[in-house]
């Protein structure tokens, strides 16, 4: 965490919660990505969604600036990708427990300062 003191976090699962549109099926809009024509326009549609939900926040909440998002269950980076566009300062904790998925997860966002992988699961009880 780079920014200590900076206002509140935001959480996945409340963002998921808001929009009701929120799937891990979000695609990263990346050139190598190869997209049909119906995986685009979802992938467009479920972006917009992301998006009406942090301007929403921020009405609500004026001057509000995501700090911190946690993507819990991040698979291979398909929801951090539309959080790093519609929150451009907030850092991100990408929890992913799957080893394969969590290896495309790192090895897609090395290079980014702002994403944090972690490969662990979260629950609310401990254990498996």
């Amino acid at each position: 965490p780079r920014r200590s003191g900076h206002g509140v976090g935001a959480r996945l699962d409340a963002v998921q919660v808001m929009s009701g549109k929120v799937r891990n099926s979000l695609m990263p809009p990346r050139a190598s990505a190869k997209l049909t024509p119906q995986a685009s326009n979802r992938q467009q549609k479920e972006n917009m969604s992301v998006k009406r939900v942090f301007d929403t926040i921020r009405k609500r909440v004026p001057g509000f600036e995501f700090a911190t998002i946690l993507d819990v269950g991040a698979n291979t980076g398909q929801s951090t990708e539309a959080f790093l566009a519609h929150a451009p300062s907030a850092d991100i904790l990408a929890l992913e427990p799957s080893p394969e998925s969590f290896a495309k997860l790192a090895e897609t966002y090395a290079g980014n300062p702002r994403v944090h992988c972690l490969n662990i699961a979260a629950s609310r009880a401990a254990g498996r």
